[in-house]
């Protein structure tokens, strides 16, 4: 249940303006993100990141110059979530002590650095940088629907939401479906579903549900009605013939989940670059 609303709400970010470097679509572009940051890393221009271009990122977060980055100067110098931000710091802080210090940021460099030639090019960071992102989204989204694979599958969460609303299991989701999906976080019955009912009855973070009701909640009342959910249905509803099928949702999930994604991490992969 707890993927339910995740999945059908998410496109909330949609309509949240993103601050991206220039290049990135407003829908999240991970690798015009990703090319990005690599660019902004290249500081000579020759389509390679050497260690003295990764330490110069490094250093600009080192605000106190104490060879070390802490998580509050990280949270500082960027525009990420906090909740983000200490995801981040989980896959960095190898000693976890609350900083990354400069042992740890060459070990993120050889961890780009995959065939090990002492430069980085723009395939391998690419590569190595998708494969982290997915790593961090996993914390942030990785137990939104029962049955969903312990690491991230997006098609496997979108299945598996659908599997629960499709009460039937015909393979198609009716209003009434979609309704009865509703009801159940409707836990006092008056026809809405407040923010608190949302977070009460799932177990996704805050920043999530607030990014879900900034696209449910069509007039910022802080509650979903029953005419906010028909608008969602007709979304997903994508060929009006009154009932979403699985490929429907897919779809138009996937589009949904990379721009609630764009709203919570806007400029994740390019943090450290656009600010060397």
């Amino acid at each position: 249940m707890l993927g339910i609303i995740l999945l059908t709400l998410v496109a909330g970010a949609l309509a949240a303006p993103m601050t991206t470097p220039s290049g990135p679509t407003t829908t999240l572009d991970l690798v015009a993100v990703i090319t990005t940051a690599f660019n902004t890393l290249d500081a000579d221009k020759n389509g390679q990141v050497d260690l003295a271009e990764f330490y110069k990122a490094f250093d600009k977060f080192d605000t106190n110059d104490d060879h070390e980055m802490s998580l509050q100067e990280y949270v500082t110098n960027t525009n990420v979530s906090q909740s983000v931000a200490q995801l981040v710091f989980k896959f960095f802080d190898k000693d976890h002590d609350g900083s990354v210090d400069r042992a740890e940021t060459n070990d993120v460099y050889k961890l780009y650095d995959t065939n090990k030639n002492g430069v980085i090019t723009i395939q391998e960071f690419i590569r190595e940088y998708t494969r982290i992102y997915d790593a961090i989204i996993v914390g942030l989204f990785s137990t939104t629907a029962p049955g969903a694979a312990t690491t991230f599958d997006l098609a496997a969460v979108i299945t598996a939401t659908f599997n629960i609303i499709d009460a039937d299991s015909n393979g198609q989701v009716d209003r009434k479906e979609f309704y009865a999906a509703f009801d159940r976080l409707d836990t006092n019955g008056d026809q809405k579903m407040t923010l608190q009912e949302y977070m009460a009855n799932t177990n996704v973070s805050q920043s999530v549900a607030q990014l879900v009701f900034k696209f449910m909640d069509k007039n910022s009342d802080g509650s979903v009605d029953r005419s906010e959910m028909t608008d969602v249905f007709n979304l997903f509803d994508t060929n009006k013939d009154g009932e979403i099928s699985k490929q429907e949702f897919v779809r138009e999930y996937t589009k949904i989940y990379n721009n609630v994604a764009a709203g919570l991490y806007p400029t994740t992969a390019a943090t450290m670059a656009t600010k060397s």
